[in-house]
C-alpha cells in the first residue's frame, strides 16, 4: 500500500479492517468445519471412487465426465458429469482437475444431474488412507468408534485428514468421556498445531474445551500472549473470557514466565468484560507491577470495566486515562463503521 496513504488510516480504520479479516477467517473455518470428510461422510447419499474421463471447455462452461470405479454409497442414476464457468471463482468444483485425477466424490442428484457436495471439498484427490478412512465412516460406527477414529485421524502425514479430523472432533458426541491415552492424543495434536494457523488448531482447542478444559486455556494464553497471531486472538480472548471457567482461566497462566509486554496483552484481555469474579484480582496484582507500562494497561481495564483501581500513583492513573480514552474512540469508531457498513 503507499505510504501516503498509510498516513491517512487512522487506527480506529485499521482495527475496524482488523475485524473484517478475523470474521472472514472465521467463515473459512465454519465452512471447512461443515465440510470435513466426517461431515460429508455422514450426510452424503452418493460417495463415489471416479476418474476424471474427459476434460472439456464449451463456451464459457467447463465440463468434466467422470468414469466410475467404484460405488462406495449409492447407485447414481444421472451421468457422472460435473459442469461449472470456466472463470476461476470461490468454491470452483472443477480447476485443477485434470484427465486422469482420481477422486473421492460426495455428490448428490438434482433436477437431473450430479450435484457435488461442498463444492470443491466434495471432490478429494483420492489416496488410500483417504478411501481407507472414508470406507470406515460409512460403515455402521457407534459414537465411540467414531470418536476413536477421529482422535487417530488428527496424527496423520496427511493435511486433509490431519485437519479434518481436528475440525470434526469438536462436533462429535461423547467427547467429554475420552479416555486419557486419548486425552494425551489430543495434547500431542494441539502442542503440534500450536504454532499453526491452520484451522485445526480452532478444532483441536474446541475439542480440548469440551475434553480438557486446561488444555484449551493453556493454548489460549499461548496464542493471546503471541502479538503476532492477531487473526487469532479473537478465538483466544472468547476461550478465556467465555469459555473457560474463570478460576481455570486465571490458573492456566503462568504469569511468573511472562515479558512487560505479555504481561501488557494479560491486562488488555479483560477490557471487555466487567465480571469481577473474571480477572479482578489478576487486574488488581498487575496494578502494582514493577513496570509502568504494565501498571497503566491494569489501572486502564480495570477503569473501563468500572472497577476502582484503589491507590494509584498520579503518572499511572495519567497514563491509564490516555488508554482508556483511545479505547473509547476505538469502539465508537467501530460502531460508526459497522453501522455504514448495514446501509
Amino acid at each position: 500500500m503507499n505510504v501516503k496513504v498509510m498516513k491517512h488510516i487512522d487506527r480506529g480504520s485499521i482495527a475496524a479492517l482488523a475485524t473484517l479479516l478475523v470474521v472472514s477467517v472465521d467463515t473459512v473455518r465454519a465452512q471447512k468445519q461443515a465440510t470435513t470428510l466426517f461431515a460429508l461422510a455422514a450426510r452424503t447419499p452418493l460417495v463415489l471412487r471416479a476418474r476424471v474421463q474427459e476434460r472439456r471447455e464449451d463456451g464459457d462452461r467447463l465440463r468434466l465426465t467422470l468414469t466410475l470405479v467404484e460405488a462406495l454409497r449409492g447407485q447414481a442414476k444421472v451421468p457422472l458429469e460435473i459442469s461449472e464457468g470456466r472463470a476461476h471463482h470461490c468454491g470452483a468444483t472443477c480447476h485443477g482437475l485434470e484427465v486422469g485425477s482420481e477422486l473421492l466424490v460426495f455428490a448428490d442428484e438434482y433436477d437431473g444431474r450430479l450435484l457435488v457436495r461442498g463444492a470443491s471439498r466434495g471432490l478429494v484427490h483420492e489416496n488410500a488412507e483417504r478411501t481407507k478412512l472414508v470406507r470406515a465412516l460409512l460403515a455402521p460406527l457407534d459414537n465411540a468408534e467414531r470418536l476413536r477414529l477421529a482422535i487417530a485421524a488428527v496424527a496423520s502425514s496427511d493435511a486433509r485428514i490431519a485437519e479434518d479430523a481436528a475440525l470434526a472432533l469438536p462436533t462429535l458426541p461423547s467427547l467429554e468421556q475420552l479416555e486419557a491415552s486419548d486425552k494425551a492424543r489430543l495434547r500431542a495434536a494441539l502442542n503440534v498445531q500450536l504454532d499453526s494457523s491452520s484451522p485445526a488448531l480452532f478444532g483441536l482447542v474446541q475439542a480440548a474445551l469440551r475434553a480438557e478444559p486446561s488444555a484449551a486455556a493453556a493454548a489460549a494464553w499461548r496464542i493471546w500472549l503471541d502479538e503476532d497471531r492477531g487473526s487469532w486472538h479473537g478465538f483466544a480472548a472468547e476461550v478465556l473470557t467465555r469459555e473457560v471457567q474463570p478460576q481455570l482461566c486465571i490458573d492456566s497462566l503462568e504469569l511468573a514466565s511472562t515479558t512487560d509486554q505479555q504481561r501488557r496483552r494479560v491486562a488488555s484481555l479483560f477490557r471487555e468484560t466487567s465480571s469481577e469474579a473474571r480477572g479482578d484480582a489478576l487486574l488488581r496484582q498487575l496494578a502494582s507491577d514493577d513496570d509502568e507500562r504494565v501498571r497503566a494497561e491494569a489501572v486502564a481495564s480495570l477503569l473501563l470495566r468500572g472497577a476502582d483501581p484503589g491507590q494509584v500513583t498520579d503518572g499511572t492513573r495519567v497514563r491509564a486515562r490516555a488508554i482508556v480514552d483511545a479505547t473509547l474512540a476505538q469502539r465508537a469508531k467501530k460502531r460508526t463503521f459497522g453501522a455504514t457498513k448495514r446501509r
